[in-house]
């Protein structure tokens, strides 16, 4: 593994870390951990389309060619997806509209770039493996 790449997840996991950390202490005036929050994930349209979709993921997942996607990635980053996305939305929303503050606007970039997060230490393998390496190269040009 390359000393960039290497220093890129060291960086990136820590952004991660320093983001949950925040998350957890500021979790009382965090809109993504209030029950109103979750009451308007958790409707009955809503739920069904997030089923419908994240059943499509998964089964597909192992098809795309893609040696680190397979279905426990699948599975969780659509749970992932789902829980989060409307708070990400609409956090970069009133950044945009600098109506959000400065932790808050972190946080969401974090949980925005939430799909290396979890398989920062399975990237390393992966990067080094003669499958991925084959996978990049036919995906180069």
């Amino acid at each position: 593994m390359t000393n960039f790449f290497m220093s890129y997840l060291i960086l990136w996991g820590l952004a991660c870390v320093v983001a949950v950390v925040l998350m957890i202490r500021l979790r009382t005036t965090l809109e993504l951990f209030q029950r109103t929050y979750w009451a308007g994930l958790l409707q009955d349209w809503k739920i069904v389309s997030f089923l419908v979709a994240a059943t499509g993921l998964v089964i597909i997942a192992p098809y795309t060619g893609d040696p680190t996607w397979d279905y426990v990635d699948a599975t969780f980053m659509s749970l992932l997806t789902y829980a989060t996305a409307p708070w990400v939305v609409g956090t970069c929303y009133l950044t945009i509209r600098g109506m959000s503050r400065y932790l808050q606007t972190y946080m969401g970039a974090a949980l925005l770039e939430r799909a290396i997060c979890p398989e920062a230490g399975f990237l390393s393998k992966v990067h080094e493996s003669a499958e991925y390496r084959v996978y990049l190269r036919s995906h180069s040009s």
